[in-house]
């Protein structure tokens, strides 16, 4: 008998539910097909853009 199957033994919350895709929030000026999320690593094209004076709230959709 597992564990799982005893009455009142914790579950796991959340078992079976997918994360769903994050939508972009910035995207590239010239090229649409490069976007970010603003989730996890700065891409280059962003800190470029940045680092040339931009700002990255022009960035955004």
């Amino acid at each position: 008998m597992s564990c799982a199957n005893i009455e009142g033994a914790p579950q796991k919350s959340g078992q079976g539910k997918g994360k769903g895709k994050v939508p972009p929030k910035f995207r590239h000026p010239e090229d649409p097909t490069k976007e970010w999320t603003g989730r996890g690593r700065t891409p280059r094209w962003v800190q470029e853009w940045i680092e040339q004076g931009g700002n990255k709230e022009d960035l955004r959709i």
